[in-house]
């Protein structure tokens, strides 16, 4: 191998290990960068959920049992031997899917607090490992669940395998939440625009965070061992043989890691600044909006109720007390109460529209605090533990207060999980056939 071949062959897998150990430190410090979420404190943006598993089953293919969702392949061996030109035989073999499909619906992750209803669509999913099967063809096995024609060079060995995730499964979900259409509250789907991995597992916090510390950790070795790992074994040319060539390589992958490390904790700092920031907006754009309903509630229920003293009395102490600055107080329940005492209300088509408009934007900003306040108690830790309180202040995080709202009530979610579609299978049964 020439010289140059052998610096540049060793660097391209040197940048390879590089990437792909910032990638899981990076996994693992965005894990520990996000506070597990409660359902009932889920709001928008990237969040972290723990619990079980719930919605509509569905009957799996292979196993034929009770499953969210599942996932199945049929695999056939294959074994040839070759000769090649100068007439030696090298004998190969391995497995090749013939059959394959999945069926993977909406559902929803519930814990003490509520139910979140969360779309697997475009996410890492990781089911368990429920049916495994090895047969051969004289078992009715082997073409009930698989092709009727086999693949070329196939040994006639059938493996098949099926992943599922089943009602009461724990899982762990990590994805950006963002509110449904249909009603007021959030649900966890893929969106690519963020850049944020999206990922669902029926593995623990812990045994995620492990896996990826120690990918992290032996690629990082390899990225810094490769070139005196060379040295070693004689595969450079003699000028590489020099005392200073190994500890220098081994160094300046060191500052490398080094480096990417301190550049990931900064930028997990950052984007949880960029949530804080975020979710104060999120008030500030409910505040408004119930800010400027109350006027409009007013002008209506007076022209309702033109006659009755008494209500334009209330009705003016709920216009004084409703401003976006200082701390806030819900005026939904008070409100619910004059329309109950003064029932001519009631027959305003205009004053129940506004009024539900106003309990909804209130049930908005109960998520919308509950979000926040998560987050920033969250930062404020951040602020207070090493490593990240020697990079708070190159990130721009202080001191962050919580929102003070009184009477501020997130409504429960009735969830019923029959609501859901039916699942749709998405099966790739046709074999796959080599002539």
């Amino acid at each position: 191998m020439s010289q140059w071949l052998w610096f540049i062959i060793p660097s391209l897998f040197i940048l390879i290990f590089h990437k792909f150990a910032s990638r899981a430190f990076r996994l693992r410090r965005l894990m520990a960068a996000l506070p597990t979420s409660k359902v009932q404190g889920v709001f928008i943006g990237l969040v972290e959920v723990k619990g079980q598993a719930k919605g509509v089953t569905h009957t799996t293919f292979l196993e034929e049992t009770e499953a969210l969702c599942s996932q199945w392949t049929v695999e056939e061996e294959w074994q040839k031997t070759e000769v090649d030109s100068d007439g030696k035989t090298r004998s190969s073999s391995g497995w090749k899917t013939v059959a394959s499909g999945s069926t993977i619906p909406a559902f929803f992750v519930e814990d003490e607090t509520g139910a979140l209803r969360v779309h697997p669509e475009g996410a890492e999913l990781t089911q368990n490992l429920t049916f495994s099967y090895r047969c051969r063809r004289r078992d009715a096995f082997y073409y009930a669940k698989g092709p009727a024609k086999g693949i070329a060079n196939s040994t006639g060995n059938r493996r098949f395998r099926e992943n599922t995730i089943q009602v009461g499964d724990a899982l762990y979900i990590m994805g950006q939440a963002r509110l449904r259409e249909d009603v007021v509250a959030p649900e966890i789907a893929a969106d690519p625009d963020t850049g944020n991995r999206y990922i669902i597992t029926v593995k623990s916090e812990e045994q995620l965070a492990r896996g990826a510390f120690w990918q992290g950790l032996i690629l990082g070795l390899l990225a810094v061992g490769l070139f005196p790992l060379m040295t070693l074994i004689d595969a450079a040319p003699s000028y590489f043989h020099s005392l200073w060539f190994p500890w220098l390589t081994a160094f300046i992958n060191l500052l490398i890691l080094f480096a990417l490390w301190s550049w990931r904790i900064y930028d997990d700092l950052v984007q949880v600044r960029n949530r804080v920031d975020q979710g104060r907006k999120n008030i500030d754009v409910q505040l408004k909006r119930r800010f400027d309903l109350i006027p409009n509630l007013v002008d209506v229920a007076k022209q309702v109720a033109s006659a009755e003293t008494s209500l334009h009395e209330t009705l003016a102490q709920l216009r004084r007390g409703t401003t976006l600055e200082g701390p806030q107080k819900s005026v939904g329940k008070q409100l619910l109460a004059v329309s109950e005492n003064y029932p001519t209300l009631q027959q305003s088509e205009a004053f129940l529209t506004l009024q539900n408009t106003l309990v909804d934007t209130e049930d908005r900003i109960a998520l919308s605090r509950d979000y926040f306040n998560e987050i920033a108690t969250h930062a404020n830790t951040l602020s207070e533990v090493i490593p990240d309180k020697f990079f708070v202040g190159l990130a721009g995080i202080g001191h962050t207060e919580l929102f003070e709202a009184e009477n501020f009530e997130r409504k429960a979610l009735v969830v019923n999980f029959d609501d859901l579609e039916a699942p749709v299978s998405n099966d790739e049964g046709t074999p796959l056939v080599e002539s």
